[in-house]
Order: C-alpha cells, then structure tokens, then sequence
C-alpha cells in the first residue's frame, strides 16, 4: 500500500527537480517582501509630497511678494533716473548696476515662479 507521499511522488514527473521548486518558492518569497518594500517607500513618498506642495506653495507666495517689491523698485529706480536726467546729471555706476541686478533679480524670479509651479504641478501622483 502506497503512502499519500509517494502517491503524489509518483504523479509528479520523472525528471522533475524538488530542490528547483524549493529556490523558486524562496524567489516568490523575496519578491513578496520587494513589493511589500516598494509599496511602503510609495507610500511614505506620496505623503511628503503634500508637504512638497505646501513648501512650494509658500516659496511661489514668497517670491510673489518679491516680484511685487522688484517692481516698486524698478519704479523708483525710473524716476530716479528722470530726475537724474532733468537735472542733466549722468547716474553713477553703482546706480546702473543696481538697476540692472534689479532687472536681472526680476526675471530670475519670474523664471522661478514657473520652476515652483511646475514643481506642484508635476508632484500629482
């Protein structure tokens, strides 16, 4: 009388490998534990970019405030400039370079409001 082991023994085909199917198994194993893995970092990931987007969110207010300034600045600097020219005075160099790294500060920020934006923009995921 056969045993329920070696009735499955018997079912299984002649050159089948135990040991294989043991390593494969192990294989299903590590996998399980990488998937379990990734989706732990995934979600610790998708939590912090909330607290991306509201870091964003204050950098772009920030620099909203700072383009408004920019731009009060360039305004004086422009009536400054007219008055330099009424009077017939040329400005100093220091006044012309100021002015001009206000008008370069202006478009960098410019160019950061959009990197922010697209920043929050591209973290929904």
């Amino acid at each position: 009388m056969k045993s329920n082991i070696d009735k499955v023994y018997s079912k299984l085909p002649k050159k089948h490998n135990l040991g294989k199917q043991r390593v494969d198994l192990s294989g299903l194993d590590d996998f399980v534990k990488a998937q379990s893995v990734t989706r732990e970092m995934y979600a610790e990931a998708y939590n912090q970019k909330t607290d991306l987007i509201e870091i964003a969110k204050k950098i772009i207010r920030d620099l909203e405030m700072a383009k408004s300034a920019g731009k009060r600045a360039i305004n004086v600097a422009i009536n400054v400039e007219n008055s330099f020219n009424e009077l017939g005075i040329e400005p100093t160099s220091d006044f012309r370079s100021r002015k001009e790294r206000l008008y370069d500060d202006s478009e960098r920020i410019d160019e950061a409001i959009i990197i922010y934006e697209d920043i929050i923009t591209r973290t929904q995921f």
